[in-house]
């Protein structure tokens, strides 16, 4: 019985190997493809950061096309106060307001020298 127990453990062993052996490219090419995977998802995330800062270069040309020189800082004022009101309600619609009034700070930064273009001043809580 011990002979047949043995001869069935080979076949097993062979078929198992064989079997593994056929799966070999697969398994690799799994390998592959998650790794590919993982690369578009990083390149995807630079791409969707890339969008969202051309985004606001293309706001901030037409905010300053549109409002020139005191009427930009005085639209900014205005859109400082209704942050205001928004931050003391607790309105979800308040981050939104102060990302386009440090965009328009950015605009007015670009347009005095004396600042950086690249790093407008951050205003304080």
């Amino acid at each position: 019985m011990l002979h047949w127990d043995d001869e069935l453990d080979r076949r097993i062993r062979l078929e198992k190997e064989g079997r593994r052996l056929q799966e070999a490219p697969f398994r690799k090419r799994i390998m592959e493809l998650e790794a590919e995977i993982v690369n578009l998802r990083f390149r995807l995330q630079q791409l969707e950061e890339e969008k969202r800062i051309l985004y606001w270069e293309k706001r901030e040309i037409a905010l300053g096309r549109a409002f020139p020189g005191p009427l930009l800082e005085e639209a900014k004022r205005t859109l400082e106060e209704a942050w205001l009101d928004l931050t003391l309600m607790g309105s979800p619609q308040a981050p939104r307001v102060e990302e386009l009034i440090r965009h328009l700070e950015r605009i007015l930064n670009g347009r005095n020298p004396r600042r950086s273009e690249r790093e407008p001043p951050r205003r304080e809580p």
